[in-house]
């Protein structure tokens, strides 16, 4: 652990925090071992909409690969939602999201502008981390989608099983 010293940012001015060069013991308790609550398969791809800019946005800042959909018919897995649970309290700024449902098939075309986020590449389970309806760190219960959730609908973001 160590101390900060709190600068202006210098291309947005906003403030940040820089590292100084003090140091002191923090004792922390080691989580030594994670037991998931929820297991997934990875699908070969999300399809992303192109209206989902912040998201987009996102996952180019992560590192993720992103590519053009093609705009030929696609066999995908929509999750359709059963009920959103949203924290009355927010936590680091949001109100995280909880989602409740279960994945149907179904068949799209991507529109102009949708992307591909491909698991096979050295991101993938970032990507799915991020992107997936019921991860416990990812873009939905974050609630960057919160405006998109609701009952009864599809979560925006659909995966390609692949073969």
């Amino acid at each position: 652990m160590g101390a900060t010293t709190e600068e202006a940012h210098p291309l947005t001015g906003l403030p940040m925090l820089l590292r100084a060069d003090t140091q002191y013991v923090e004792t922390m308790y080691e989580y030594g071992t994670f037991a998931p609550t929820l297991r997934g398969r990875v699908p070969e791809a999300y399809l992303i909409p192109a209206a989902l800019e912040e998201v987009l946005t996102r996952l180019a800042a992560h590192g993720i690969a992103l590519e053009p959909a093609e705009a030929t018919p696609l066999d995908v897995e929509a999750f359709r939602i059963d009920s959103v649970g949203t924290a009355e309290r927010a936590f680091q700024g949001r109100n995280e999201q909880t989602l409740f449902g279960r994945y149907e098939p179904g068949r799209v075309t991507p529109a102009p502008g949708d992307m591909l986020a491909r698991a096979d590449q050295p991101l993938g389970r970032l990507l799915f981390s991020l992107v997936e309806p019921q991860s416990d760190d990812g873009f939905a219960n974050w609630g960057f989608l919160a405006d998109r959730l609701r009952a009864g609908e599809a979560y925006p973001i659909r995966r390609v099983p692949g073969g």
